[in-house]
């Protein structure tokens, strides 16, 4: 597994909202999942963002949009649905 996993405001605002736990999102990220849609180049942060699909820790659908900062060993969850 990556090192540290956070959440950007946004993903991290509409968490209650969402019912979205931190476990689900571990559990997609370490459970099977699929590249969603071509990596797409955020010009204003200079980053890729990746969708991926997969399953939270109940089977239910869970898709994730995040960023992957090698340097820094670190993934941020951007938004969750």
């Amino acid at each position: 597994m990556y090192g540290t996993i956070r959440e950007a405001k946004h993903s991290a605002q509409d968490r209650a909202y969402r019912n979205i736990s931190q476990d689900d999102i571990l559990a997609m990220l370490e459970g099977k999942w699929v590249l969603s849609a071509k990596p797409d180049w955020n010009e204003e942060h200079r980053d890729w963002r990746y969708l991926l699909s997969g399953q939270d820790i109940e089977g239910d659908p869970l898709s994730l949009k995040i960023t992957v900062n090698g340097e820094l060993l670190q993934i941020l969850v951007i938004t969750k649905f």
